[in-house]
């Protein structure tokens, strides 16, 4: 159960991150990486690409914390 908490708050985090870098157009430079790479793929939309892999990370995050995954 805390390894679950502690990955699912790791996932949740990574999450934020990536939705905040995204919303800002950050330039830090992990994020220029990412968006270097995805821009190959998905071309003009890469920062909104990103908000929303950012949001369904931290949704699985919440899952991982609470322990849905192992319901099932």
């Amino acid at each position: 159960m805390v390894m679950n908490l502690f990955w699912g708050f790791l996932m949740f985090l990574t999450g934020l991150w990536l939705f905040c870098c995204g919303r800002k157009q950050s330039s830090s430079k992990i994020y220029q990486l990412l968006v270097a790479r995805s821009r190959l793929l998905w071309k003009a939309k890469v920062h909104l690409v990103h908000q929303v892999a950012g949001l369904l990370i931290m949704i699985d995050g919440l899952f991982v914390a609470i322990g849905f995954w192992q319901r099932f």
